[in-house]
């Protein structure tokens, strides 16, 4: 055996091997703030790996925040303003003259997620979608001057408790409409839209 073998036999176990592990730990936190620090925010026009497609591949997603939505075929042509839950009052956002986007959700775009809005079942806002078809059209206008088109695929009744309805992330886009229903208003109806077109 070495002098050099002898020596490092002469250390402590553990002053051999706790620096091989404060190496490790050292060399995997800087290779995550690395990564961390060099991604980016994903914009309505920055390059982003496509899903469907080899990496390295890259396509734009355009995408808007929801200011107007129409239904041409039932006369709905609607103001679309952020929605908001508020804790204290166990309340949505809501009003008698407009719809709301529910503002956790993905604003409308062409790649995936859903998009969730939300208005009462009365003759001014959403009442008129009792008698939506499927393959009809619902036009998603955005601050930024596109228009999203989705064409209405299904529906279902919920009770007030069933939220994962705002949490889906669909593959697709996705147009997501809730509205009451029912004697006293006591259960949801929730629409789905499959993303057509942007122009």
């Amino acid at each position: 055996m070495s002098a050099i073998t002898k020596n490092i036999t002469k250390v402590p176990l553990i002053f051999r091997v706790v620096p091989l592990y404060v190496v490790t730990a050292g060399v995997l936190w800087a290779g995550h703030f690395l990564f961390v620090h060099t991604q980016q925010p994903v914009s309505s026009t920055q390059p982003i790996v496509n899903r469907s497609t080899t990496v390295g591949s890259t396509e734009h997603i355009i995408s808007g925040e929801p200011t107007r939505i129409t239904v041409d075929r039932l006369g709905i042509d609607l103001v679309v303003k952020d929605g908001y839950y508020e804790n204290s009052t166990k309340e949505w956002t809501l009003s008698d003259n407009a719809t709301y986007f529910a503002a956790m959700t993905t604003p409308p775009n062409d790649s995936h997620g859903n998009t969730f809005i939300y208005g009462h079942n009365t003759s001014t806002i959403f009442a008129p979608l009792k008698d939506i078809s499927v393959g009809d059209i619902v036009n998603v206008y955005t601050s930024n001057g596109h228009i999203f088109r989705y064409t209405y695929r299904a529906d279902a009744v919920v009770t007030p408790d069933i939220t994962n309805v705002l949490y889906e992330d669909p593959a697709s886009p996705q147009l997501t409409i809730m509205t009451c229903e029912g004697i006293w208003s006591k259960v949801r109806r929730i629409m789905y839209f499959d993303f057509k077109e942007v122009s």
